[in-house]
């Protein structure tokens, strides 16, 4: 648990400090806030697609290892994408097919919470959860302002590149999340 709780807290950082730096690209490159607006709605498009598809995905796939890793390690490039454009509607596919795999990941790991945590703990573990996982909020932006300002577009993002790529290693090469099976995180049998 506390092993998914970091590498959420990593990505999450990454994903709320793109949310304004890619505001503010495109704010710099004489968008418009309708523009912006479209950006970010694909990008959300992008996210209720994910949810749409994550309880197909969730019968179909069980490793706990694999959704993590491989959500990590498609995003990974997906952010290092957004430093050769500035288009506020490629960034915005970019950051919908970023957002795209994050409800599958909220689901399985979300199901292995419930499965794994004695119902009296279930309270206090959330809580602990939560504040880690709405931790990056506030820091996020505030990081990709001053990286912003004091390093530009490319190396801000490439640094956002280069948290998400560790978050995939980490995710890859965790103890933990290796020996989680795939049976702790299964759906229930159906009767016959």
């Amino acid at each position: 648990m506390r092993s998914t709780a970091l590498l959420t807290v990593g990505s999450g950082f990454v994903i709320n400090g793109l949310s304004l730096l890619l505001v503010v690209i495109v704010r710099e490159e004489g968008g418009s806030a309708t523009l912006i607006g479209i950006m970010l709605e694909i990008g959300a498009v992008g996210d209720v697609l994910g949810s749409l598809a994550a309880p197909y995905l969730r019968r179909r796939i069980h490793s706990l290892r694999l959704v993590i890793a491989v959500v990590a390690w498609v995003d990974a490039p997906l952010v290092a994408l957004m430093a050769v454009t500035s288009n506020p509607l490629a960034l915005g596919v970019l950051l919908g097919l970023m957002l795209a795999p994050w409800p599958f990941w909220n689901a399985v790991v979300g199901r292995r919470t419930m499965t794994q945590i004695p119902d009296r703990l279930m309270g206090r573990v959330q809580s602990a959860v939560a504040v880690l996982g709405w931790a990056p909020v506030p820091l996020a932006p505030l990081k990709a302002g001053i990286l912003l300002q004091f390093t530009g577009r490319v190396p801000t993002i490439l640094i956002f590149g280069i948290l998400m790529l560790g978050v995939a290693v980490m995710a890859t090469l965790n103890q933990a999340v290796k020996e989680a099976s795939a049976a702790e995180i299964a759906p229930p049998a159906r009767p016959t």
